[in-house]
């Protein structure tokens, strides 16, 4: 379901279509009085109708007046699209006089294009225009997908008709209570439009009253008459003026097949027909309750500017103004929170960064004391080896080198070939499992047996390493001799006897 709504001076036209592009369907079609307490009191009637109603907040389209916005006709350097929408706001800034193009929202609808030119009809809105009308409709709960021109749902609506003749012009009228809307389509195009006041007050021209039951008329009936006719006269002499100047400036190429008329004024029918009478030209009504399957024309013809914007939604849209651009953007739920979840991958990066980089220098730590221990390994063996002076990969390559010389050597007596370096790496071991704070004083390493000397913070710490040696199978590890020290330590000494495996 979309949601078309037009909010006029005196009426609230709200329509909903279904169905499809080609098929739209009229599902609801409501008309509520503007209240009088102007627009603070709109919100709690829009509330409350698109609550009866049941009408979704977040597929509604809507239109500006066109008495809210400057309408120009210029000429652009461009004839690409993308190029036009690009340079439209510069381009129209000469066209624009006394108004900051800075604070104006600008869109376009384009006339004709040549070899290097483009004629473009702009339209620009003052930004506090469009920022009261959202502001408006959001105190309702209504976030508008799209704010048009009242004039382009007009024009959008009859094209949709199919009625624009093709190779023609044509002249499309909205009559309003006090106003007229008129556009001029040459090509299947907008050429002009504009809105045209029909008098200083609301031309209401309501039906002569009812006199009394005689057969002469009374004199208030007569007055009453002869007033209504004037004023019709004169909306219709001061609308078919204004259409008759607005095409001597448009210097139409095609010719005018007729005009079609719309809109819920009372003059409607006289303002058709005095300006079809005047171009010489037949004047026609759009089909809008046929098209739409509408009971009668009245409901129909009153909501063509919320029909035109409803059908925008479904893919049809000819006038192609829209005003809710720059920071007026419509953004859904998602790009609403875009921002929030960039900045929450952003953080995420960010830390995922700071652990592999400290990943990265506890990676080139461990290295560097890899290398630094390696290092260490081939000095001490350089001291227990002075005479190897060829390069080795590493200290136990040189230790396996030695002990296959020192088997070979004594090969068939009795002797157990052992490197006290092994012994070292156990009780280093014994250390690190125990986690005893020792300190040792002296190490010495024996074929037969060990000899450790050193200091601790406690016996617990002495006796735990005590028992992690003493799971090392080829080792007997006789008791410690332990004695305090001044500053609370002790002081121990631990006799190792190595045991044939």
């Amino acid at each position: 379901m979309i949601v078309g709504l037009d909010i006029g001076t005196k009426l609230i036209k709200v329509v909903a279509l279904g169905g499809s592009r080609r098929r739209p369907r009229l599902l609801r079609f409501v008309v509520r009085e503007v209240p009088e307490g102007g627009p603070e009191a709109l919100p709690a009637v829009l509330l409350a109708l698109f609550r009866e109603e049941r009408l979704p907040h977040d597929r509604v389209f809507t239109s500006l007046r066109t008495q809210d916005v400057v309408i120009r006709e210029i000429t652009v350097p461009f004839v690409q699209e993308d190029a036009i929408r690009r340079t439209i706001k510069f381009e129209a800034e000469t066209a624009f006089h006394g108004a900051s193009i800075e604070n104006m929202v600008i869109d376009y609808s384009l006339i004709s294009t040549g070899a290097e030119k483009s004629r473009v009809l702009v339209v620009g809105v003052q930004k506090k225009t469009v920022a009261g009308v959202l502001s408006l409709l959001n105190s309702a709960g209504i976030d508008p997908v799209g704010i048009g021109l009242d004039l382009g749902a007009l024009y959008n609506t009859a094209a949709w008709c199919g009625v624009l003749p093709a190779n023609e012009a044509a002249i499309l009228i909205d009559v309003g209570t006090s106003s007229a809307r008129l556009v001029v389509v040459e090509d299947g195009r907008i050429r002009a439009a504009r809105a045209i006041r029909l008098q200083a007050a609301p031309v209401s021209l309501p039906a002569p009253p009812e006199g009394p039951a005689k057969d002469e008329p009374s004199e208030e009936k007569e007055v009453a008459e002869l007033a209504h006719e004037t004023r019709a006269a004169k909306a219709v002499a001061r609308v078919s003026s204004e259409v008759a100047r607005t095409l001597i400036g448009c210097r139409l190429r095609r010719p005018l097949a007729g005009v079609w008329a719309t809109g819920g004024g009372p003059a409607r029918a006289a303002i058709c027909r005095g300006v079809a009478e005047r171009l010489s030209v037949e004047s026609h009504d759009l089909p809008l309750a046929d098209l739409l399957g509408a009971e009668t024309d009245g409901p129909a013809e009153l909501g063509v500017a919320a029909i035109g914007a409803a059908l925008v939604g479904l893919g049809v849209d000819t006038a192609r103004i829209n005003f809710r651009q720059e920071e007026f953007r419509f953004q859904r739920a998602f790009e609403r929170a875009r921002k929030g979840i960039a900045t929450a991958v952003s953080v995420l990066f960010l830390a995922l960064f700071l652990l592999c980089w400290s990943l990265q220098r506890e990676t080139e730590d461990t290295e560097m004391r890899i290398k630094l221990s390696q290092d260490s390994q081939r000095a001490l063996i350089r001291i227990i080896f002075p005479d190897e002076d060829q390069p080795f990969p590493d200290a136990w390559w040189i230790i396996e080198k030695r002990k296959k010389e020192l088997e070979k050597r004594f090969q068939g007596k009795d002797t157990e070939i052992r490197s006290s370096l092994h012994d070292f790496r156990v009780v280093s071991q014994a250390l690190v499992a125990s986690k005893a704070k020792l300190k040792f004083r002296q190490l010495r390493l024996r074929q037969k047996s060990t000899h450790l000397e050193g200091e601790a913070d406690s016996s617990e710490d002495v006796y735990r390493f005590r028992q992690e040696l003493e799971k090392t199978a080829t080792m007997n590890v006789a008791s410690p001799n332990i004695n305090s020290l001044e500053d609370g330590g002790v002081k121990f000494s631990i006799e190792i006897t190595h045991v044939s495996g």
